[in-house]
């Protein structure tokens, strides 16, 4: 049989290649209703909840510059051997000096759209999730900043899910059956901005990268995933 037949089937099969294009849509309509019932169960209306969800996945492509740094670095070169006359011109080294541009910025959906949710939480609960939090979120800020490793020419990164699952650790340690969602969620955002983010500030600034995001690159995972790992969690222990 030929070849080329055989691997051009599954493409001729209407129900498979239709099958093919809406799995990838069905979980994605599946992780975006996930995000929408978490943000719900902070207490956003729905509406509320749909345009946060919205603003998130865009406003994760977007950073918006806050602060340029130039750093001076000594760049050194090999020059390179003269074939067979290597007795005659030794190998010897050069040096100059190299200015690099890295832009700060802060990502939308990484860090603004969370950090404005926080805010409608202490708001929302200003005598229940405030006192907690002065407990919870310095524990994650050392959680955070421990398990944070920098990067060269990207920035910062860290383990998706020790955020999330830490900050619900301690949410559900603290006020067990109260509201679990709230406090986790806002020790998970502000424990990986403080934390992965900000203490580590003055190295990131130092890197080659040419533009370095609060909220974005390797802690948008971790604070996104916080608010989904958080209404499981809360869900579980209203179930207990």
């Amino acid at each position: 049989m030929d070849q080329r037949r055989i691997m051009s089937l599954p493409l001729g099969n209407p129900i498979l290649f239709f099958l093919l294009i809406l799995i990838p849509i069905f979980f994605i309509m599946l992780f975006i209703n996930v995000v929408k019932d978490a943000f719900v169960h902070l207490g956003l209306p729905p509406l509320a909840a749909s345009f946060f969800v919205f603003l998130s996945v865009v406003g994760s492509l977007i950073n918006i510059p806050l602060k340029e740094y130039m750093n001076t670095r000594t760049v050194s070169y090999q020059q390179p051997n003269i074939p067979f006359m290597a007795w005659l011109y030794p190998q010897s080294k050069s040096y100059q000096q190299v200015v690099t541009k890295t832009t700060l910025a802060i990502n939308l959906g990484g860090a603004v759209v969370p950090l404005v949710i926080c805010l409608y939480i202490f708001l929302r609960y200003p005598g229940y999730v405030l006192p907690w939090c002065l407990i919870t979120i310095p524990i994650a800020v050392i959680v955070c900043y421990k398990i944070a490793r920098i990067i060269p020419n990207v920035g910062v990164a860290m383990p998706t899910f020790i955020p999330p699952l830490t900050a619900s650790f301690l949410a559900m340690i603290f006020v067990g059956g109260g509201d679990v969602v709230s406090l986790s969620y806002v020790t998970g955002v502000l424990g990986v901005l403080i934390g992965a983010d900000l203490l580590n500030l003055s190295k990131i600034t130092q890197t080659t990268a040419s533009t370095i995001s609060i909220g974005g690159a390797g802690t948008f995972d971790g604070i996104f995933l916080t608010g989904i790992v958080s209404v499981f969690l809360g869900k579980i222990v209203s179930l207990m």
